[in-house]
């Protein structure tokens, strides 16, 4: 798995309360991460042949 966390994961006067696990069976330029400035959302589009598909993970 890799973690996903929102850019302000490393701002220590910030929590994180959101992340994404993304299967490392995925390829990495099939998924980028959505840059989201809150510590309770991450997101990443997933691209496939037909279609981008965006998830979110709102705490």
């Amino acid at each position: 798995w890799r973690p996903i966390y929102p850019p302000s994961h490393r701002n220590f006067n910030e929590q994180t309360y959101s992340f994404i696990l993304v299967s490392a069976r995925l390829e990495t330029n099939a998924w980028t991460a959505i840059l989201i400035d809150s510590p309770d959302i991450t997101g990443i589009t997933l691209d496939t042949t037909t279609n981008h598909f965006h998830i979110f993970n709102v705490y």
